[in-house]
């Protein structure tokens, strides 16, 4: 698996896996402003040396001074528990290091394998929504987690 940044091309391919993740998909649009911001931080997996083919994961950080917030992490569902996700977490922790950042996440609080995720990259619950979720006609806490990141330097 290799990481790279996402370019314009990635967009469309990015929508098409995040509809095949999440309920409410966003659209080529959406990525595309988040990949062409300088206040995003946007990393996909791709397979292969040759980085060819649909990302089979990205992640996708709003990047404000010290003070990085995750927008989203997707991961193929076929391709899931397969360290995807967490190389892509490794990835953005050192990006942070680089300007000794902050990172914050909400996540739910009933998604067991994310909160897994975090907690062995150091993120600590800092805060709890409640009912911030809706998904099934069920309402879901979301946890606010966050990892101060010690500077590389």
């Amino acid at each position: 698996m290799i990481t790279r940044d996402a370019n314009p091309d990635d967009a469309l391919a990015l929508s098409r896996l995040h509809a095949r993740c999440f309920e409410r998909a966003w659209d080529a649009a959406s990525f595309l402003n988040w990949i062409e911001s300088e206040h995003h931080a946007v990393i996909v997996a791709k397979r292969g040396e040759a980085l060819v083919g649909a990302p089979f994961g990205a992640i996708i950080c709003q990047t404000a001074a010290l003070d990085w917030d995750i927008v989203t992490v997707i991961t193929d569902p076929a391709a899931r528990r397969k360290g995807i996700a967490a190389q892509l977490l490794a990835d953005l922790i050192e990006r942070a290091k680089e300007t000794n950042a902050s990172i914050t996440l909400d996540v739910a609080a009933d998604n067991i394998a994310a909160l897994s995720l975090y907690e062995d990259a150091g993120f600590k619950e800092v805060g709890r929504r409640r009912a911030y979720y809706a998904t099934n006609n069920k309402r879901t806490d979301a946890l606010v987690l966050k990892l101060t990141v010690p500077n590389a330097a």
